[in-house]
């Protein structure tokens, strides 16, 4: 199956929807209910907005993942 790598996304066409993104997790940081461990992963995710993902051989399937 072909997918598209981020870095074949023109920066000028990324930044607009970047920027909406980390918006809304600045705006989820705010909500006082959130347990350490939500707002530990929004900050987390908020750092490694724009950057590229890393995978590892020996990283952990994502929840929901099918082992075969």
């Amino acid at each position: 199956m072909p997918f598209i790598s981020r870095d074949q996304i023109a920066p000028s066409i990324r930044k607009p929807h970047e920027a909406e993104y980390r918006q809304k997790l600045r705006e989820a940081l705010l909500d006082p209910t959130l347990t350490d461990e939500q707002a530990n992963r929004l900050r987390s995710e908020l750092e490694n907005i724009g950057k590229p993902k890393v995978y590892r051989a020996d990283s952990p399937p994502p929840p929901g993942a099918i082992d075969i």
